[in-house]
């Protein structure tokens, strides 16, 4: 069972990797080998190898969402509403939940982030031009009127940080019960930076929505505010987002693309499912070309400036190579799709980012 529970942990962590090979491949191959990869054919297939050992069963969903958002490409917000369904997996009552925004890391310059900034290396740098954050509007028990988010909300004990926020609940949820949430929010985008924002039309999603921390077995929260040398430390759920922008947008986002509803009003509506996922993340972007290949079960696709074909060509191949590598090392890709996102020179801190799938 250890050597089981070893294997789907190393699964999820080269499935977390993937989109950087592409970026590390091409950041150090010569002029040579970079045309080289450009005309090769692909590597022959090789073998798929099946799970050494049997694999844990999946765990039930902790933490689902289900959100609708509507980009404004023009103002760069976001406006959106979903519900939340959250299980106590905990062995005591929980009378409060956590939650992390993390887009208010960009609010001003005094947040944690930007206090514990340095001014350069990894993750360093300085305020955006134009500042970013995020506001719940509204968070309620499904079937109740009893708002929930607090008037004054901050990080706890820093009324400089909005990052972190606890919510006292009305009742205890007992271990093992389930909180059904429904929750409005907007967010205004800064300019790129740190994995998320907008330069010009383009646009990287990350940390857009009110998202949950991690409830620890013991009863703790694993919460925490927004330091520039953080992760994304989650409960896995399941993820049905619907994204509505312009319909000269391609959009890209974690998971598999099921749905996609033309409106009226010259946006279209875009639906995405990721199943045991922590995360989610999305472009969108009009100057983006397309393309898809299937390798190894897995459907590719890659989003890239419409002038760089010869890039496009080198991203897919060690992209399959990459699954081909650690397929043959830690098992197959546990998930059905794989999207690489290769951002316009002009946005290079949207670039290096790993997201599921």
């Amino acid at each position: 069972m250890a050597a089981a529970a070893l294997l789907w942990s190393a699964q999820q962590l080269a499935a977390t990797h993937l989109g950087a090979i592409a970026k590390l491949a091409l950041a150090t191959a010569s002029p040579a080998a970079r045309a080289h990869h450009a005309n090769a054919a692909v590597a022959p297939p090789r073998t798929r190898i099946q799970n050494m050992w049997a694999l844990p069963p999946a765990a039930a969903p902790v933490a689902s969402y289900r959100l609708s958002v509507r980009l404004d490409v023009t103002t760069h917000q976001l406006h959106g509403e979903g519900t939340i369904v959250w299980r106590n997996t905990s062995t005591t009552a929980q009378r409060q939940l956590y939650w992390h925004l993390y887009l208010n890391a960009f609010a001003h310059d005094r947040t944690v982030f930007m206090r514990a900034r340095d001014g350069a290396g990894f993750r360093g740098g300085g305020m955006p031009a134009h500042a970013g954050n995020i506001t719940v509007t509204s968070l309620r028990i499904a079937g109740s009127n009893e708002e929930l988010w607090p008037a004054l909300a901050h990080s706890p004990g820093d009324s400089d940080d909005r990052t972190d926020i606890r919510v006292p609940l009305p009742t205890a949820v007992p271990p093992g019960a389930s909180l059904t949430l429904d929750v409005k929010w907007w967010a205004e985008l800064p300019n790129i930076t740190h994995r998320t924002g907008y330069q010009g039309s383009f646009h990287m999603l990350a940390q857009w929505f009110p998202k949950l921390a991690r409830l620890e077995r013991d009863g703790s929260w694993a919460h925490f505010p927004f330091h520039r040398l953080g992760e994304f430390y989650a409960d896995y759920g399941d993820y049905h987002i619907s994204i509505v922008a312009p319909a000269a947008y391609t959009i890209g986002g974690s998971g598999k693309r099921v749905a996609q509803t033309p409106r009226k009003d010259g946006y279209i509506q875009n639906d995405y499912v990721a199943q045991r996922v922590h995360d989610f993340a999305f472009t969108a972007w009009d100057g983006f070309a397309s393309r898809q290949v299937q390798h190894q079960g897995v459907l590719i696709t890659l989003l890239y400036p419409h002038q760089k074909t010869a890039d496009a060509d080198i991203e897919l191949d060690y992209v399959r190579r990459g699954l081909d590598y650690y397929g043959q090392r830690y098992g197959a890709y546990p998930y059905p799709t794989l999207t690489v996102v290769h951002p316009p020179a002009s946005a290079l801190d949207a670039g290096g980012m790993e997201y599921p799938t």
